[in-house]
């Protein structure tokens, strides 16, 4: 799952469908995202179960859509906590990040 996780859209969709169950041309939009990267991503948290297929009804405009499922809220909820101890953590890894640069200044990362 972490593999998952750590491609580039997985996240984002996430966080757009836990909003609401949305279309693929919304997330196309909103996301600004091609439909080679986003139609995969799509199949992929289908294939896993993290999202699943929805009914929208919109007046004229009812139809299908995706939603994300409550095994993918379970792992957004996850997602979430890690970030807010990043955002908790920030300024010591911050600091030890500068401190690293400044003693391995031949080290890119």
């Amino acid at each position: 799952m972490l593999g998952l996780l750590a491609r580039k859209w997985m996240i984002p969709i996430l966080v757009e469908l836990a909003a609401a169950p949305r279309r693929r041309q919304y997330l196309f939009v909103r996301l600004k995202v091609s439909s080679s990267r986003l139609d995969p991503t799509i199949q992929e948290l289908m294939r896993w179960g993290l999202i699943e297929r929805a009914w929208i009804p919109n007046g004229r405009s009812d139809g299908p859509g995706i939603a994300i499922s409550a095994l993918g809220r379970s792992m957004l909820d996850l997602v979430t906590t890690l970030g807010e101890w990043q955002h908790a953590h920030l300024s010591l890894l911050s600091a030890n990040d500068s401190d690293w640069r400044s003693t391995h200044p031949d080290d890119a990362v």
